[in-house]
């Protein structure tokens, strides 16, 4: 998906699937900002966290993604 979401020039891809460890990397080298694990007022940003506004930088400086809130 990802790929496709690249070659179609769009710049933002959110999925309630997970994403997989190829599709993050793609997702970093091409610039897309990657959100998965919608859920809600829940996400999950595996890729370029500094197109969304309103992060809290503590969280985003986290390894694994994910937040405790």
């Amino acid at each position: 998906m990802v790929g496709k979401v690249a070659n179609a020039g769009i710049p933002v891809l959110i999925s309630r699937a997970a994403p997989t460890n190829k599709g993050i990397a793609l997702a970093e080298r091409t610039g897309i900002t990657l959100i998965n694990f919608s859920r809600e007022r829940r996400f999950t940003i595996f890729a370029h966290p500094e197109r969304i506004s309103g992060i809290n930088e503590k969280l985003l400086n986290k390894t694994d993604g994910t937040s405790d809130e």
